[in-house]
């Protein structure tokens, strides 16, 4: 299978970790979020390299095109966005991009899609195991460490 990776996480080099597990499942390209002209570079690339998914982190509105996502679900691309933040208010371009699947970090906002009948769904942010690893000597922790969220 073909990935194209659009968005905040793309464009790195050296790869970050979300890079790199794509590159470890998938035949992968990608474009960073402030390409210029982005989406009819999008639509360029989806003819040229044929991806099975588009997988992107825009976190913003009127960076892609409903449209855009629209040619690329016309032409039997499976279309992803993910939104890593929670903002104080639901962001309703979401809804309007169009995406066969929107994935948040926060239920409220699955929620709210799905209950406007645009599949949505939960997924945490990640991070890259090869930078956030001990090295060296490891410093005594409680055995219990607590991680919220609000």
């Amino acid at each position: 299978m073909k990935l194209l990776h659009v968005g905040l996480n793309a464009g790195f080099n050296p790869p970050n970790g979300l890079q790199k597990a794509f590159m470890g499942f998938y035949e992968y390209e990608d474009i960073s979020f402030n390409t210029p002209n982005i989406n009819q570079v999008i639509i360029q690339k989806s003819d040229s390299f044929k991806p099975d998914i588009v997988w992107m982190q825009i976190q913003t509105p009127n960076i892609i095109l409903p449209s855009t996502v629209e040619y690329l679900k016309n032409n039997g691309i499976f279309v992803m966005n993910w939104m890593g933040d929670i903002r104080l208010e639901f962001p309703e371009w979401t809804a309007e991009l169009g995406a066969n699947l929107t994935c948040f970090s926060n239920m409220n906002y699955v929620d709210e899609l799905n209950s406007i009948g645009i599949k949505s769904d939960f997924l945490q942010t990640g991070y890259d195991n090869d930078i956030y690893t001990p090295i060296g000597e490891i410093s005594k922790a409680p055995e219990i460490v607590f991680f919220g969220n609000n």
